[in-house]
């Protein structure tokens, strides 16, 4: 029955609040929030984040060499 309530409110804020942002949650993940009521999404795991994070920093330095 939790499951099934759960599914409700997430689908209810997915078809009628339409927006969001990303930020960190109060766990510190990165994680996105609906604008309107406040859900929070899943997190990403900490190995994604940091995966996503070391490749950003590569990027940029790769480009700030070519200058």
């Amino acid at each position: 029955m939790r499951r099934l309530l759960e599914w409700a409110v997430g689908a209810w804020c997915d078809w009628t609040h339409g927006g969001g942002a990303i930020r960190r949650d109060p766990a510190g993940s990165i994680n996105w929030q609906c604008r309107k009521c406040g859900r929070w999404a899943m997190p990403t795991a900490a190995e994604f984040e940091r995966s996503m994070t070391d490749r950003a920093i590569d990027r940029a330095m790769k480009r700030r060499a070519k200058r």
